[in-house]
C-alpha cells in the first residue's frame, strides 16, 4: 500500500514538474516574442508557470478535447488578469504559448518514438525518461528565449499601434487546438496502437507541416496589415503636422499685420487709436 502511494505521488509529481517547467520555458519565450520583459518580470512568469503547471495536472483526466480548451480558456484569462495585458495581446500571447508547445512536444514525441525507440508506455513507466526527456526541448527553448530577449526579436514590431485582425487567425487557433487534441490522444493515452505506429506518425507529422505553412502565411499576411498600419499612422501624423503648419503660418501672418498695423498708427502720432487697437488684440 505504501508502495503504490509513493509510487503514485511520484508519478503526479513528475506530471507536475513537467508541466511546471514546460509552461515556464514556453511562457518566457512567447512574452519575450510579445516585447515583454521577463527580466523584470521574471518572478511572474515563475508564479504563472507553476500556476499553468498545476492547472494543467489538474485538468490531465479530463477528455482530451475539453482538456484542451479549458486550458486556452485559462491561460488566457490568466495572462490577461496577471500582466495587464489588452484582450489582443492576452489572446496572440496564450497563442504564441500552445504554438510553441505543441512544435516542441510533437518534435520531441517524434525523436522519442522513432529515434530512441520509446514508446508512450515505456515514457510513463520509467520515471527516469520522464525527468530527463522534457529537458531535452526545455533547455534548448531556454536558450533561444534568451537570445530572443538580447536580440529582441519580436513577432510584430508595431503591437502597440496595430490592431491584429481576428478572422486570420481564426483557421489557425482551429487547426492548432485540433492538432493538439490529436496528438495527446495518439501519443500520450493508453489507446496508443504498436501497429499503427508509423502511420499516426506520419499523419501528425503532415499535420504539423500544414500548421508550419499556416503560419508562415498568417504571419506573412499580418506583417503585411502591420507594415499597412505604420503606413497609416505615418500619413495621420504627417497630415497633423501640415495641419499645425498652417496654423502657425496663419498664425504669423495675423501677427505681421497687427505689427505693421500698430506701426503705421505710431509713425502718424494716432497713440489713443494705438491703445484702442492694442486693447482689441488682448
Amino acid at each position: 500500500m505504501g508502495t503504490g502511494l509513493a509510487a503514485t505521488l511520484l508519478h503526479y509529481g513528475l506530471f507536475l514538474y513537467n508541466f511546471i517547467i514546460e509552461n515556464v520555458v514556453f511562457l518566457a519565450l512567447a512574452l519575450t516574442l510579445n516585447g515583454y520583459d521577463i527580466k523584470q518580470n521574471w518572478r511572474r512568469i515563475l508564479l504563472l508557470g507553476t500556476i499553468f503547471g498545476i492547472a494543467g495536472l489538474v485538468f490531465f483526466h479530463l477528455p482530451q478535447a475539453l482538456r484542451v480548451i479549458l486550458l486556452w480558456a485559462f491561460f488566457f484569462c490568466t495572462i490577461k488578469l496577471c500582466c495587464g495585458f489588452t484582450t489582443q495581446k492576452s489572446a496572440l500571447v496564450t497563442f504564441s504559448v500552445f504554438t510553441i508547445a505543441l512544435i516542441a512536444e510533437s518534435s520531441a514525441g517524434f525523436v522519442l518514438v522513432h529515434v530512441v525507440g520509446v514508446t508512450p508506455a515505456d515514457y510513463l513507466a520509467s520515471f527516469t525518461i520522464r525527468a530527463v526527456c522534457p529537458l531535452t526541448y526545455v533547455i534548448p527553448l531556454a536558450i533561444l528565449t534568451y537570445v530572443s530577449y538580447r536580440r529582441r526579436w519580436r513577432i510584430f514590431k508595431e503591437t502597440a499601434r496595430f490592431n491584429i485582425p481576428v478572422k486570420p487567425l481564426l483557421p489557425l487557433l482551429m487547426q492548432i487546438i485540433l492538432i493538439s487534441i490529436a496528438y495527446n490522444e495518439f501519443f500520450f493515452t493508453a489507446h496508443f496502437d504498436p501497429s499503427i505506429r508509423k502511420l499516426i506518425t506520419l499523419i501528425i507529422a503532415l499535420l504539423i507541416i500544414s500548421l508550419f505553412l499556416s503560419l508562415y502565411l498568417t504571419w506573412r499576411i499580418l506583417r503585411f496589415a502591420e507594415r499597412e498600419a505604420a503606413i497609416a499612422a505615418q500619413e495621420k501624423l504627417a497630415e497633423e503636422m501640415r495641419r499645425e503648419i498652417d496654423a502657425l503660418r496663419s498664425q504669423r501672418h495675423d501677427l505681421i499685420n497687427h505689427v505693421q498695423i500698430m506701426m503705421a498708427l505710431l509713425c502718424e502720432g494716432r497713440k489713443e487709436e494705438l491703445a484702442e487697437y492694442v486693447k482689441a488684440i488682448e
